[in-house]
């Protein structure tokens, strides 16, 4: 039940990591994402400042974009303050082994790299280590009434009791040297016996109604994750095959508008930021879908990365 309980926490810590990495590879594009944007809006504030100066543009797009950047580094340091406590939350999980550092270019997690795997149907958490140290300590408990009941039985004993005195040797007085012997044990006080005995096996009950909660539970977390997978993942199939081909559509308008001067230029700036909000609410929905599939596996009972039968190159490994 102890080995059980301990596999149940690496699978919830397991799952954490997990989340913690999702959320520190979306800061991650988010800032990169940002700053390309920002660098966008200094060549777009020198085209803007070039038409101002002569008499061709409105000194609000000038403003507009020094307002639209001091916004974009406001929410840059933002975002460098969320990697810093995810990188924290990550390395604590870890044990100190994953110190990721502000330059490190992480890898999509694995639940997006792999492709999008089919949304399981009906996930079983019977196997999960919880359920199964449940079970183990309600069967501790029924052995522990066993043994104790055991108690209210009278015990026969056998023996030979050896005299090695001179006069057993010399039959005096009848004395002899080997005599056998048979003893009846009888338990007197039964009452304290029985209460020791009643207890085990409502603890056993309590035992079995805490696997029986626990396993509801998993299951209905597994059950709620699991159609919000799917709903993340319809919404995010949505963002790259429709709203991001249209918003790219739209930005390409805007630019041939804008250079053939038919468009202001408050309107392409419109254009490139409703443009960055797609790409960003599409990292959001790639990581929240990383983060239920981590909640999915750790509700399912999978995420151990040890065994107790690994040797020491499968933990290095592992």
């Amino acid at each position: 039940a102890a080995a059980l309980e301990a596999d149940a926490l690496e699978v919830e810590v397991v799952g954490m990591a997990r989340m913690a990495y999702a959320e520190l590879w979306a800061i991650q594009e988010q800032v990169a994402l940002v700053g390309e944007f920002r660098r966008q809006l200094g060549l777009y504030r020198d085209a803007a400042l070039a038409q101002y100066a002569a008499g061709r543009g409105p000194q609000q797009a000038v403003l507009s974009i020094q307002v639209e950047a001091g916004m974009l580094a406001q929410r840059l340091e933002a975002l460098e303050e969320q990697r810093a406590d995810a990188a924290g939350r990550l390395a604590a999980l870890s044990g100190g082994a994953l110190r990721i550092g502000p330059d490190a270019r992480l890898s999509p997690p694995a639940a997006l790299s792999a492709g999008a795997p089919r949304v399981e149907a009906g996930i079983a958490v019977a196997g999960h280590p919880m359920v199964a140290a449940g079970e183990a300590m309600a069967a501790a408990e029924r052995a522990i009434a066993d043994m104790n009941r055991t108690m209210l039985r009278p015990e026969f004993t056998l023996g030979v009791n050896l005299n090695l005195s001179r006069m057993a040797f010399d039959r005096m007085y009848g004395t002899e040297p080997v005599m056998p012997a048979i003893g009846v044990m009888l338990p007197l006080q039964r009452r304290g016996i029985r209460a020791r005995v009643e207890e085990s096996e409502l603890r056993a009950v309590q035992r079995e109604l805490e696997v029986t909660d626990t396993r509801v539970r998993l299951q209905a977390e597994a059950d709620a994750v699991t159609e919000q997978l799917r709903r993340v993942r319809g919404r995010t199939a949505a963002l790259e095959d429709t709203l991001r081909p249209q918003v790219r559509q739209m930005l390409e308008a805007s630019m041939a508008g804008y250079q053939a001067g038919t468009t202001r230029f408050l309107e392409l700036l419109d254009a490139q930021r409703m443009a960055l909000d797609v790409e960003l609410e599409l990292i959001m929905a790639r990581m929240r879908e990383a983060e239920l599939q981590a909640r999915l596996d750790a509700a399912a009972g999978r995420g151990v990365v040890r065994n107790a039968g690994d040797d020491a190159g499968d933990n290095e490994r592992n």
